[in-house]
């Protein structure tokens, strides 16, 4: 019995510590609770992180499927698509995701002109 409130004292004294080290880098914010004391609680660091890797995911997923595009063409990349639209439920989603955009479609001008551009001055 005794070994059981040392394990619940202990996990108490970690959660204590925890959030002493959180309060310590001063990112915290203060809560009144319903008996009138004011409690501070640490506030949560996942936005900046969380946000950029969802920017990284979605600029990637552009970048690629401009590469798709290019190297399979335009017809057979339309066809590719349009044969997803016509499967499942899923597969017609996906063929939405992966359907042309304005935005890729600036990214397949932008790296057009680039390319040619390149080979233009490569020749001088």
């Amino acid at each position: 019995m005794a070994n059981s409130a040392n394990l619940r004292f202990d996990k108490r004294i970690g959660r204590i510590e925890k959030k002493h080290k959180q309060l310590s880098r001063g990112n915290y914010t203060t809560v009144l609770r319903d008996d009138g004391l004011m409690v501070l609680k640490p506030r949560r660091r996942y936005g900046a992180r969380t946000l950029t890797l969802l920017a990284c995911v979605a600029v990637g997923a552009i970048v690629f499927k401009a590469a798709t595009f290019t190297m399979l063409g335009e017809a057979t990349f339309n066809a590719r698509v349009a044969q997803l639209a016509a499967g499942t439920p899923i597969e017609a989603q996906i063929a939405r995701v992966v359907a042309m955009e304005p935005v890729t479609e600036w990214v397949l001008d932008a790296g057009h002109k680039v390319w040619t551009e390149s080979l233009i001055f490569a020749d001088l």
